[in-house]
């Protein structure tokens, strides 16, 4: 609701507003992380909290940090490497000039929105995963994690097809440029079709949370990064059309969604 109305107004200008230019989705992305960081501050120090944590802080010690890094730092390499990725391909893609840079960037700006979907469904399944596996309900954690995995694959998926099938219609936001809708419109329709790999694999990540068993997700993160930047050195070396690399950005979903999917199947974690 904030941060899409938010980026085009910044980035083209609106109501007399000249805009920032490229660097306008920057602020509108940081405008958004800094209105969500004041919100949590208000739920918590506010009459809605009910932690009711102290202004100052409390002696700190080194176990409680390696408990939270155990799951916390292993879950920032995976969010780390989906900002990876995404510069990966804008370097490669930046090859091909602005218009090709325009409408890649245009593309993969609606599948950086799909992060906050596919959390706004994995986040609730993982809280819920693990208040089950502490009350010993194995089988309610396992139903819930294929719940939410199903839910976001399908959400994710939806918005791809829509995406692939009328892709003028979200490019067409960014611009009208013939080249940067041609550009644009390759990227939907290659990759938009595997956009549920993504909301399964984030859905993955988010049960890797609840189970602190994140390796698979780590690893299927940083094979989806190398996918990119081996599938772009391919397209350099074949000297072919900068559009290619957007099947490389497709393999790349389906190995993030796909990798970390075995655990769950073998229940490894659960039990």
């Amino acid at each position: 609701m904030i941060l899409i109305p938010l980026s085009p107004v910044l980035i083209f200008g609106a109501f007399g507003y000249p805009g920032l230019g490229p660097s306008g989705g920057a602020v509108a992305m940081l405008s958004y992380c800094g209105l969500g960081t004041l919100a949590y501050a208000a739920y918590l120090w506010g009459r809605f909290g009910v932690l009711k944590p102290s202004l100052r802080l409390p002696r700190l010690s080194l176990a409680p940090a390696l408990a939270v890094l155990r799951v916390g730092g292993m879950s920032a390499v995976v969010s780390a490497t989906t900002n990876l990725t995404l510069a990966i391909v804008t370097a490669y893609v930046a090859m091909g000039g602005v218009e090709a840079l325009a409408g890649y960037g245009a593309g993969s700006r609606l599948e950086f929105l799909l992060v906050p979907l596919a959390y706004g469904i994995g986040g609730p399944v993982g809280i819920v995963i693990s208040a089950n596996l502490g009350a010993g309900q194995i089988e309610r954690a396992v139903s819930a994690s294929w719940i939410g995995v199903l839910m976001a694959g399908a959400l994710t998926e939806l918005i791809g097809l829509t995406a692939a099938v009328f892709p003028e219609a979200w490019i067409g936001i960014f611009s009208q440029d013939p080249s940067v809708l041609q550009i644009g419109a390759e990227y939907l329709h290659r990759v938009g079709p595997f956009f549920g790999f993504f909301g399964v694999g984030y859905a993955l990540y988010c049960v890797g949370q609840a189970t602190r068993r994140m390796e698979a997700s780590v690893f299927a993160a940083l094979l989806r990064a190398a996918i990119a930047a081996l599938g772009g050195l391919a397209v350099i070396w074949l000297k072919a059309d900068v559009t290619w690399n957007f099947i490389a950005v497709a393999l790349g979903m389906v190995a993030f969604g796909l990798v970390a999917l075995p655990p769950l199947i073998s229940r490894s974690g659960y039990e």
